[in-house]
């Protein structure tokens, strides 16, 4: 058992060297795609990559830091300059068992996803420009049309309503099937300040009804024959 414990203490080491290189991932391969106004990086592992995400995007920088990766010797370039747009190079540092992967970009205006799809050794950056959106005005009582007046008219053979609003604009007609309801929609519209909803009943129709609802105002009015 004496002359056995060397042996013993060997294949206890190899084993361990063994068991903390399956741990180890290396990074094999970095490949740059550019699809129109986004840029994907790929880092291609041998095995599935544990990593941290510290960025700064406003200082146009982003850092990945890799557990227990290294970059193989023929790799072992610390350096990686680009000519793209987007992203000026990527500088490596081995710091212990873990790789720091630093990404300099060449403008703040930057957003990023990161995701590890079909295949989780391969850990996949893709880089875009920011959009920014215009503010949408909310409407005000100053930007919608005004209704003025209404008034009616009748006639031998017909009733007339005339609305009197500020601007053109669209308006919305629905009736009941019996056309003897009849109910007028105008968009972006509101009635002037101290505006006098009318009272009218001819033979023909009746006005029933001025009301506002968000930025429409509905006129109702019921057929009297």
């Amino acid at each position: 058992m004496i002359k056995q414990l060397p042996l013993l203490i060997l294949v206890l080491i190899l084993w361990s060297h063994i068991a903390f290189a399956r741990n180890t991932a290396q990074m094999d391969k970095i490949e740059l795609v550019r699809i129109g106004k986004q840029l994907n990086v790929l880092l291609i592992f041998d095995q599935p990559p544990k990593y941290e995400i510290l960025e700064n995007l406003a200082q146009k920088a982003l850092t990945i830091k890799f557990k227990n990766v290294s970059l193989p010797a023929p790799n072992r370039q610390k350096d990686r300059i680009y000519n793209d747009q987007f992203l000026e190079g990527i500088r490596f540092h081995q710091i212990g068992n873990e790789l720091w992967a630093q990404f300099k970009t060449r403008t703040g205006e930057l957003g990023y996803t990161v995701t590890q799809n079909q295949n989780p050794s391969i850990l996949e950056l893709a880089f875009r420009e920011i959009q920014i959106l215009e503010p949408i005005p909310i409407a005000t009582p100053q930007s919608t049309i005004q209704i003025s007046n209404i008034r009616f008219g009748q006639h031998s053979n017909h009733t007339r309503m005339t609305v009197e609003i500020s601007e053109k604009n669209r308006i919305f007609v629905e009736q009941n099937p019996e056309q003897t309801f009849t109910k007028i929609r105008f968009s972006d519209s509101f009635p002037i300040e101290n505006f006098e909803i009318p009272t009218y009943s001819d033979t023909r129709i009746q006005f029933l009804s001025m009301e506002k609802e968000g930025s429409q105002t509905f006129l109702s009015l019921q057929t009297t024959t």
